[in-house]
């Protein structure tokens, strides 16, 4: 046993090395050994998702936002605090959590926007033209 650990602190540059380099080769087959995985255990996973949000809601809302914004959550509270809480197209207060508004083809966060504008401006798939139109018909039918 003390022999494989010295081995590994002596080597595990090279072995980690070979483990990402294996991953990203057989990146498919793990993606579809998690959804199958997921599948089969659904409630337990959704169980354990929620006791984690119940015991520090904060915290998981933290690591959701950084997983798919790359944003740190002192760095949402700062974006918060220099915005208000207010939603700049609507200009309501947000009452419940703030929306990260981002562009899906940059990844570039454009501000915090309330979860109604953020639905949207998803459903006219980012296109400003789509959501001039949308405003011109809403005025035309008045």
């Amino acid at each position: 046993m003390e022999n494989n650990i010295s081995y590994y602190q002596k080597n595990k540059y090279k072995i980690n090395a070979r483990k990402r380099a294996w991953r990203k080769k057989n990146r498919e087959i793990l993606l579809k050994k998690d959804r199958e995985y997921y599948k089969k255990n659904a409630e337990r996973e959704r169980s354990y998702a929620r006791e984690l949000y119940r015991k520090n809601s904060q915290k998981e809302l933290d690591r959701i936002r950084y997983k798919k914004y790359g944003i740190t959550g002192d760095e949402f509270r700062a974006l918060v605090e220099k915005q208000g809480i207010k939603c700049p197209i609507c200009n309501k207060d947000i009452t419940k959590n703030p929306t990260v508004d981002h562009d899906h083809s940059t990844g570039k966060i454009r501000g915090l926007i309330c979860s109604p504008c953020n639905l949207a401006i998803g459903n006219a798939e980012d296109s400003p033209d789509r959501l001039r139109a949308m405003a011109n018909y809403l005025e035309k039918s008045k």
